[in-house]
């Protein structure tokens, strides 16, 4: 026995597929974002590790040019800072 005619089967087919059609556009728009995420993530990554690999090849270069980095303690503070004694400190005041 049939429990719904054929006027009413069409009708929800055609909404069946109207909301499909909905679904398949929302995902599309978050596939897009993902995409343009990811996109940006790789560009951002990509930037640092070229600058990381300029900042160690620069390095080498002035090691090979003879140029001898800043001395640094393990604070990070420039040794060059830290040669004056007290008294040729109070001396340049």
């Amino acid at each position: 026995m049939q429990t719904s005619t054929p006027d009413e089967s069409r009708a929800a087919f055609e909404g069946a597929v109207k909301a499909a059609g909905a679904t398949v556009t929302k995902q599309y728009a978050t596939n897009d974002s993902w995409d343009a995420e990811v996109e940006n993530t790789q560009k951002r990554i990509a930037k640092q590790t070229f600058d990381k690999k300029r900042g160690v090849r620069d390095a080498r270069v002035r090691q090979t040019r003879g140029e001898v980095p800043a001395a640094r303690d393990s604070k990070g503070w420039s040794l060059k800072m830290q040669t004056s004694t007290p008294d040729s400190a109070r001396a340049a005041w």
